[in-house]
Parts: C-alpha cells; structure tokens; sequence
C-alpha cells in the first residue's frame, strides 16, 4: 500500500472520527504504517512482577506476540518468508539495532536483505 493511500485512509479515518463515528480498529497493512501507530507495542501497562505476576506475565506475552507478528511482517515486507537465511538476518538486524528500537532492526535489516537475495 502506498503512502499516498495510507494518508488518505488515515484522512478518512480523521473525518470520521471528527463526526464522532467510531469504527472498529482495523490495523494498517503497511509495516511503516504500523510503526507510525506503535502497532507492535504492547498497549497493556508494564507491572513490576513482584507486585502482580500475572499482569506482568500478561504483558510480557502481549509484547511477544506483536515481536513475533513483527518479524513476521518484515519477512513478508521483504519477500523472504521462504529464504533459509532469514533467521540470521534477523538476528543480526536484532544484534545491530534493537538498543535503539524496533525501527531501528527495521531499517537494518532493509539495509541487509538484499545480501541473502
């Protein structure tokens, strides 16, 4: 999807909500899009584990499940659901860049991809 449909989704979502319609969440299909909503992070509260170990859990498995979703998406982003040397890519991309954001393994593993193309 293009950048161009994305803004003007996101501009009919605006209008709508501007008219007090609400329509159900539908997440965006682009994973740029997805970064720009903070899609892939957890919309739960973090709990310190000692206090509540069951919200804690909660939370931690909610952020798995989107990492997970992520990696997935950047495969499919890519074209390379399907290539042997994905893992390592993304490993290293993870190595690389996951102190500074999952944006940055994003871009970083952009950067790399064509090497297992």
């Amino acid at each position: 999807m293009s950048d161009i449909m994305m803004n003007d989704e996101e501009g009919q979502r605006m209008a709508r909500e501007s008219k007090g319609e609400k329509a159900a969440f539908v997440p965006p299909q682009d994973i740029r899009a997805r970064f720009r909503r903070d899609y892939y992070k957890t919309k739960l509260p973090w709990v310190n584990g000692r206090k509540d170990a069951i919200a804690h859990q909660a939370y931690v498995d909610d952020q798995a499940r989107l990492d997970e979703e992520f990696r997935r998406d950047l495969y499919k982003e890519f074209d390379v659901e399907n290539n042997e040397k994905r893992d390592q890519l993304f490993a290293k991309a993870y190595e690389m860049g996951h102190a500074n954001g999952m944006y940055e393994v994003f871009i970083i593993f952009e950067d790399l991809v064509e090497l297992i193309k």
